[in-house]
């Protein structure tokens, strides 16, 4: 198996699709940068025009070549234990606050940023590396930031089911 195009699809892209957002949304450029992407609605994925600074529910592109990567047969597995542990990691989250534990809170927080990109999940992965980098700079926790993204994990959980449900039958 080659894992540098995995690499480069879960890591790199995320990062360059950021920057590319601050770059083509600054204020001497102005440009509309587009891309199409795939959203829930009401349980059902649709194609979309999405800006970049609308980042979406998930991205299917990164989906199929995990697909490719893993087996088709095996990513809806991987798919039901992602979405079991994003659950077990918002309870961790929320453990973390409860006894102000930044430094779980960060591991917590990272690893959901690492399996978001993984998976497609873009908006959750930008929420979730946006969230870490506050922690790391010590400004403080950011509650709302992180309320807004444990609140995000229901509408991930319905992309991803819509998109298994596009899937051959398991």
């Amino acid at each position: 198996m080659n894992y540098l195009p995995m690499i480069i699809a879960c890591t790199l892209l995320p990062i360059l699709l950021y920057w590319l957002r601050q770059y083509a949304f600054s204020s001497d450029r102005g440009g509309a940068l587009k891309s199409t992407a795939m959203v829930a609605s009401k349980g059902v994925i649709q194609p979309t025009e999405a800006s970049l600074d609308e980042p979406v529910v998930i991205d299917t592109a990164i989906l199929t070549r995990l697909g490719r990567d893993v087996s088709e047969e095996m990513l809806p597995v991987l798919i039901d234990a992602f979405l079991e542990e994003l659950d077990g990691r918002a309870l961790s989250i929320e453990k973390a606050i409860a006894e102000a534990d930044d430094d779980h809170l960060r591991i917590e927080v990272h690893s959901i940023k690492s399996c978001a990109r993984t998976f497609g999940a873009t908006a959750l992965a930008i929420r979730a590396a946006d969230i870490e980098e506050q922690i790391k700079a010590q400004k403080s926790r950011p509650a709302l930031q992180i309320q807004q993204m444990l609140a995000q994990l229901p509408s991930v959980r319905a992309a991803f089911n819509a998109y298994l449900a596009t899937l051959p039958a398991r």
